[in-house]
């Protein structure tokens, strides 16, 4: 998109439902497009924002489903991108579901990780500048009953190499 010359400004797409997912759904050759919102397809592969959601990184509550409302896309492989991208705010995260909704466990930090756009880059959510960048609060087993718990946990990933082995063994 910054190759095209492309905003990748969140705030370029503020208070327009549904204008960051069509710029950035083209960028995807041979995904399946599930929509956003009220039109999102109801139907594996896509997430029934009305239905069943995610996980926290402890599995004790489950993620807001207005996360996931703003667009979705399928890629070949079965991964499913979700975006939030609000109508009153200037941020836009984008949540990966690494094996697909139909897939389980569907929690934050073992198979759906979040990402967050800063100053026109991608980044893991708990670098520098993220919104939820704490990992001790935000990808964290001891933090119970914290809905957001897990939204850290993309950036651990990036950074620690055993972090997969580590997840598999220890989240239960």
């Amino acid at each position: 998109m910054e190759a095209d010359d492309i905003s990748t400004d969140p705030a370029s797409y503020a208070k327009k439902m549904g204008s960051f997912y069509k710029t950035f759904k083209s960028y995807f050759k041979g995904a399946h497009e599930c929509g956003y919102y009220l039109e999102t397809q109801k139907t594996l592969p896509c997430f029934d924002w009305q239905s069943k959601t995610y996980k926290s990184f402890d599995g004790n509550s489950t993620i807001d489903r207005d996360y996931f409302t703003d667009g979705q896309i399928v890629l070949p492989d079965g991964t499913l991108i979700m975006i939030d991208n609000p109508n009153w705010g200037d941020f836009v995260y984008i949540f990966v579901d690494i094996n697909g909704y139909k897939s389980l466990p569907n929690r934050l930090g073992y198979d759906l990780f979040a990402f967050h756009f800063v100053d026109g880059e991608l980044k893991t959510m708990g670098d520098t500048g993220t919104q939820y960048k704490n990992i001790e609060v935000y990808c964290n087993l001891s933090q119970t009953n914290n809905s957001f718990n897990g939204l850290a946990c993309a950036h651990r990933a990036k950074n620690e190499s055993d972090y997969f082995k580590w997840v598999v063994k220890n989240v239960k």
